[in-house]
């Protein structure tokens, strides 16, 4: 009888089991947010977007060209932003309604005052617009609102700085930018006169009417350097920076020109075919201010 009695509690606490599972499974989605897009749209359509904030306006409007700033000032855009925000654009997702209270929409920066307002244009009509807030307190969110809705919801990720940049955070630092591999020909031009690298037959790099080798290294180093000089500010009203002497030109390939200046401290770019003046970073210009003695070989000395 005792024997029954387990046999029949075993099966009881089996059966239990099973109940337990099958309720498990069927509340397992049961308290978890509903996921959905932000937004309906294709932002390959896109051809205009205003990002709006109390203190500043910028537009960037897609040229044959690619992306440009043509507001508060008319700039290439930087391509690495732009494509970023039109990839946080297509895949915002939200997944809770944290507020239909327009009283919370400046306590979480979705309004005109304190929120990025984000205008996206395709052709002459305007398809989407709504506002990017502030970071949730979890930090792993960003509260959002469309325009025309009182909803504000919370957004997966961290967005708000990818929307929310400068005018200058959106223009493209680039001062020159070449593969490498494609630069076989460079003349670096100082007050004490100039001299010129060659790439021979064999690819290595010499320097021309000098017959003893020269360290590739340091060739290597002044190449990577050219080839993707990146600026560190824009000097965009260059009073009293003067190019007429330039302390050091370089042309590449016999076809591109950049000249550089050295004036207060500071480290000045440009192209010669562009009105555009950079301040680039002090060992940027160390690693292409080089003379014919620098480049020897450290097995001749």
């Amino acid at each position: 009888m005792k024997t029954k009695h387990l046999l029949i509690l075993a099966v009881i606490f089996i059966g239990l089991l099973g109940l337990l599972g099958i309720l498990t499974y069927l509340e397992r989605d049961r308290g978890k947010p509903d996921i959905a897009p932000f937004l309906d749209l294709d932002t390959g359509s896109l051809n205009s977007i205003t990002l709006q904030t109390a203190t500043e306006t910028i537009v960037l409007q897609k040229q044959d060209a690619g992306w440009m700033l043509s507001e508060p000032i008319s700039y290439p855009a930087n391509p690495n932003h732009v494509t970023t925000l039109l990839d946080t654009i297509s895949d915002l997702e939200t997944d809770s309604i944290i507020s239909t209270n327009p009283d919370r929409q400046a306590s979480m920066e979705v309004d005109d005052a304190s929120g990025t307002k984000v205008t996206l244009a395709a052709g002459s009509s305007t398809v989407a617009q709504f506002y990017v807030g502030k970071i949730t307190p979890d930090y792993n969110h960003t509260y959002v609102r469309l325009a025309d809705s009182d909803e504000i919801k919370t957004a997966k990720g961290t967005v708000q700085t990818i929307f929310k940049k400068t005018a200058t955070d959106w223009r493209d630092k680039t001062v020159y930018k070449q593969d490498a591999a494609t630069i076989n020909k460079l003349t670096l031009t100082q007050a004490d006169g100039s001299f010129t690298l060659n790439r021979d037959a064999a690819g290595s790099w010499i320097i021309e009417g000098q017959e003893a080798p020269i360290d590739q290294t340091k060739v290597t180093t002044l190449l990577s350097t050219i080839g993707a000089l990146n600026a560190t500010a824009f000097i965009d009203s260059p009073d009293g920076i003067d190019f007429t002497t330039p302390s050091l030109t370089i042309t590449i390939n016999d076809t591109d020109t950049l000249a550089f200046q050295t004036q207060d401290e500071n480290y000045y770019a440009k192209r010669s075919e562009q009105p555009q003046i950079f301040t680039i970073a002090p060992f940027a210009y160390d690693n292409i201010n080089l003379h014919p003695a620098d480049f020897v070989s450290t097995a001749e000395q």
